[in-house]
């Protein structure tokens, strides 16, 4: 399990000016009070409702035209009704895509592709990761009796998909 990388697609700006959730770590409790999420999936909704729930202003951008699309069952409602319950402390902009990021403020396209721009103390980069596949496959390579790769590493999945993937992979060891 090597992990894997954050996805920074080709935007003027993003990696320049947007945090990943990794390089936010370092910056906890310097957030400022207007967070803007490039990311609406179940990692940038967690982020988003947990600044909300400090208090701080939080704006989620996102292509698509619902948030967290790849919730189940059962996690997806709960984040909608949180998502709703905290709607006085968020701006969720779907349907919208992001076009440059600097410092401060991000341009946006709404879903009319009317332009928009958005500022805010921290931008965050919640566009999802990118498995590590060069380095699996440099591991497959070298001798070793049993190697086998588990988790985002090589396939990127939800915490269940993982643990599963490596309980299985753990009961062929022998």
């Amino acid at each position: 399990a090597v992990g894997s990388d954050p996805l920074i697609p080709r935007i003027p700006g993003l990696s320049e000016f947007a945090l990943t959730p990794h390089q936010l770590i370092d910056k906890a409790g310097s957030e400022g009070q207007n967070i803007v999420i490039i990311g609406g999936g179940l990692s940038g909704c967690e982020m988003g409702l947990s600044y909300a729930e400090e208090g701080k202003h939080v704006t989620i951008i996102e292509m698509q035209k619902k948030l967290a699309v790849q919730a189940n069952h059962i996690h997806g409602p709960a984040i909608q009704e949180t998502l709703q319950r905290l709607a006085d402390r968020m701006t969720l902009m779907t349907e919208t895509t992001c076009v440059s990021v600097s410092e401060g403020r991000v341009e946006v396209l709404d879903k009319n592709r009317q332009p928009l721009t958005v500022y805010g103390d921290t931008i965050i980069n919640a566009l999802g990761l990118r498995p590590r596949r060069n380095l699996v496959e440099e591991l497959r390579k070298a001798d070793v009796p049993f190697f086998e790769p588990i988790g985002d590493c090589y396939d990127l999945t939800q915490v269940r998909g993982a643990v599963h993937n490596g309980y299985y992979r753990a009961m062929d060891i022998r």
